[in-house]
């Protein structure tokens, strides 16, 4: 995707009366540094009790660590039924109840992340414990991702559309989400939003 074209859907999405929104709600203004578009596809059975860093995605409950504690990550599902495997999220406050991410109790309500492209979810990932849903066999889900991260003001990281994913031959998955993102970004230049 070219840079004015990425630049574009940002503003499109993060338009004034939402970003309005997101402040009003966290609190904080944010610069959007990260933005991956992605297909999540089914995984066999005998595939699945790997290691995390094995993962094709991550279909395993966890909290994103090491981020800031208040970072955003807005979703935009393009094609995600309940076929398709939603990211499945729980909110803050029953998220607090969890020492173990692996024991998560079947009845816990959670939130899933479906949409045709009509929906916009935001969550704090470093205190809503979530994974991503795996498709059932035949189905494939289409999501874009924003990372969000505290800024004085407004701003679009001028290096998101350097930061394509990229395959780790190795582990033939996608590892390019920058943790630590306070150092990750640090000397990148932002650019305003034109509204």
């Amino acid at each position: 995707i070219s840079k004015e074209l990425l630049e574009n859907l940002i503003e499109k999405i993060f338009n004034k009366s939402f970003r309005t929104f997101i402040t009003k709600t966290t609190g904080f203004k944010y610069s959007i540094d990260y933005m991956i578009f992605y297909d999540r596809k089914f995984i066999p059975f005998n595939r699945r009790n790997v290691p995390t860093l094995s993962q094709a995605y991550s279909y395993r409950w966890h909290f994103d660590k090491p981020n800031s504690k208040n970072m955003l990550k807005v979703f935009i599902p393009f094609n995600v039924s309940s076929k398709h495997g939603p990211l499945q999220v729980i909110d803050k406050n029953n998220s607090r109840k969890i020492y173990n991410p692996k024991k998560i109790p079947i009845n816990q309500e959670k939130i899933f992340f479906t949409g045709k492209r009509n929906i916009i979810y935001a969550f704090n990932p470093t205190l809503c414990c979530h994974k991503d849903g795996i498709p059932n066999e035949g189905y494939e889900a289409t999501q874009i991702m924003f990372q969000l991260n505290p800024n004085s003001n407004w701003v679009i990281n001028s290096n998101i559309y350097k930061r394509s994913p990229t395959l780790n031959n190795k582990l033939g998955i996608w590892t390019t989400e920058p943790k630590f993102p306070f150092f990750a970004y640090m000397l990148d230049k932002r650019n305003a939003f034109k509204d």
